[in-house]
């Protein structure tokens, strides 16, 4: 994933609802993402969300299961 990926992924996690997905394909590398919030959480310090990434790179099908959580500066951070 290149830099305007990553800021997507930052949207999904910050403006998705779970179970929706967020989808789109890069203009310059042709890669194709797909990215849904599964579930959230709060803790008394912060929100974390488990999220599943889907993704078609080069021709090939990845499918992968993540956990970020928001830290202080506002962005989402994986564990």
């Amino acid at each position: 994933m290149n830099t305007p990926d990553k800021k997507r992924v930052q949207q999904a996690l910050e403006n998705i609802p779970d179970n929706k997905s967020l989808a789109w394909k890069n203009s310059k590398t042709k890669n194709q993402y797909e990215v849904t919030p599964i579930n959230t959480s709060q803790t008394s310090e912060t929100y974390c969300r488990d999220y599943l990434v889907k993704a078609r790179i080069k021709g090939k099908y990845l499918t992968q299961t993540a956990r970020a959580c928001r830290f202080p500066d506002g962005k989402w951070h994986n564990e």
